[in-house]
């Protein structure tokens, strides 16, 4: 209980920044039906495929239990944003005040509803020596798991909510190539990710690993990334805690 409240907790900063985020680039027009993708780059052996499983848990959990609603801040002046918590465990409501030029740019639907749920699909793909041992342990069956969840729930939200041409496009081709490849260093997965993210209107998180502290590869790996991320015209990431890209 106390491991899955504090991943929990982690996943509301995550989002509640996420959610900022958006209002705050006002490229997309802030709607109730908001999609987080998440895609992590854990390898499913050892710790880490213990920390897959606690993301499967944080994220399973926000949905469930945590709704949002964002308030006007009180004064002109306040531009600090302190989200307030209340309710139970198993329901908890998260206030974000936002300053008030940003609230009163809000589409007026939006700015009186009450609360709202967070869709998130959560995508991992290992990709160094560690997740070439750990498909030989099950890792396969876990990421092959994970990313069909994730397809299918990315699939429903833009069925569910009239997706353009394009972004349905970009969808099928994820929910295609989790099922050519849903692992094994599927980096092709990545790219349709991010891209039907971006078609989507959705906010992209990546997660990197805790380890990226004591070894030059993951850096390289996000170079490479970010270099991606400019070719297909996605956002540039900014550095969050917990090793966390919000893009």
């Amino acid at each position: 209980m106390i491991r899955t409240d504090f991943v929990l907790s982690q996943a509301i900063t995550i989002t509640t920044t996420a959610i900022l985020n958006r209002i705050q680039k006002r490229e997309h027009p802030f709607t109730e039906n908001f999609l987080l993708v998440i895609f992590s780059f854990l390898s499913a052996y050892g710790d880490e495929r213990g920390m897959i499983e606690d993301a499967i848990e944080a994220w399973r959990c926000l949905e469930q239990r945590v709704r949002f609603r964002l308030v006007r801040a009180p004064s002109a002046i306040c531009r600090t944003c302190i989200p307030m918590i209340s309710g139970s465990r198993s329901n908890l409501k998260v206030a974000i005040p936002l300053p008030q030029d940003y609230f009163d740019a809000l589409p007026d639907d939006t700015k009186w509803t009450s609360e709202f749920g967070v869709v998130t699909a959560y995508f991992n793909i290992g990709v160094n020596h560690e997740a070439t041992f750990g498909q030989s342990f099950g890792g396969i069956a876990v990421e092959s798991s994970v990313n069909q969840d994730a397809a299918d729930k990315m699939n429903m939200f833009a069925n569910r909510n009239d997706a353009s041409q394009r972004a349905r496009e970009a969808v099928m081709e994820v929910v295609n190539e989790v099922s050519s490849e849903p692992s094994r260093k599927n980096l092709n997965l990545f790219e349709w990710v991010m891209k039907a993210s971006e078609q989507l209107g959705a906010e992209s998180v990546i997660s990197c690993k805790t380890k990226i502290v004591s070894s030059p590869f993951p850096w390289a790996i996000f170079y490479l990334i970010s270099q991606r991320f400019r070719q297909i015209g996605a956002f540039s990431p900014s550095f969050l805690p917990f090793f966390y890209f919000v893009l």
